[in-house]
């Protein structure tokens, strides 16, 4: 498919894989900090708010739910854009998260025991190692914390990754030589197939940002299946007029080339 996303921990060593990796593969290196800043330029949020988004709960750094939402939609479009346009290394903690649902890209976790950590954070902070050791438990458990009420996971689970290696005796080019050799395979190399869904589920984020932005279609839970340029939309709303500004969104976006409304009026839920 040409996308890997790293999950790193603070002082962990992951970014130095994934740097390494996108240089080995010839991908493109893309951090959250990159996504953040580019998304804060286009829609004109505070890059502070849009980085806190991918590691604070809502209701933290003045994110209601709604924003906090909203960010995660321009973190998932602006992504798979990077990806769609050229095979992409995405690191950060949760990319597996932000992009849950997709099939056909391999996620990978490196770990590092504490020790390991806290000899990182040393160097890189010019700390002692209580400090260092306060600022990595500190770090983890907000992590935690948000993988479990954003996402209701817990963010260490190995059934989330594909990969997962320890660098406590494994070196970073050691590292970098399984990930890539696993790229080859089948289940994550670049062809058609996978190209067509990163596609798909680009032009499916799209429209999900354009329902976000509107005020009148911005809370709808529907759901959304594209397949090459058809959209069909499935689920409740609230009112014919939801419907009808629901699909006339859709219809205005490139790519999108029929729209298939199954949406049906009122509540499918019964007690």
């Amino acid at each position: 498919m040409g996308l890997i996303t790293i999950s790193r921990g603070t002082f962990g060593g992951g970014k130095a894989v994934a740097e390494l990796l996108a240089k080995r593969l010839g991908y493109v290196n893309l951090s959250r900090e990159v996504v953040s800043g580019e998304a804060a330029e286009r829609y004109e949020i505070p890059d502070e708010q849009m980085l806190h988004s991918i590691s604070e709960l809502p209701g933290n750094f003045g994110l209601g739910e709604s924003e906090h939402r909203r960010n995660m939609a321009y973190f998932r479009m602006i992504i798979l854009e990077r990806a769609v346009k050229s095979p992409t290394v995405y690191h950060s903690h949760g990319g597996h998260l932000i992009l849950s649902g997709i099939s056909g890209f391999m996620r990978v976790r490196i770990n590092a025991g504490i020790e390991c950590r806290i000899k990182y954070a040393i160097q890189e902070r010019n700390i002692d190692y209580k400090s260092a050791l306060a600022l990595i438990t500190a770090i983890d458990q907000k992590r935690k914390q948000w993988s479990q009420e954003v996402w209701g996971v817990e963010w260490n689970e190995p059934s989330l990754y594909d990969v997962v290696l320890s660098l406590d005796k494994l070196s970073v080019e050691g590292a970098v030589e399984i990930i890539s050799t696993a790229s080859t395979l089948p289940e994550f190399a670049d062809s058609p197939a996978h190209r067509q869904v990163l596609e798909d589920e680009l032009l499916k984020a799209r429209i999900w940002v354009e329902l976000i932005k509107n005020s009148h279609t911005q809370r709808v839970r529907i759901n959304i299946n594209v397949t090459s340029g058809q959209v069909t939309f499935t689920g409740d709303v609230s009112s014919n007029k939801m419907k009808d500004a629901i699909i006339a969104t859709a219809a205005e976006i490139h790519g999108v080339d029929k729209v298939i409304n199954n949406l049906c009026i009122g509540s499918s839920w019964h007690w």
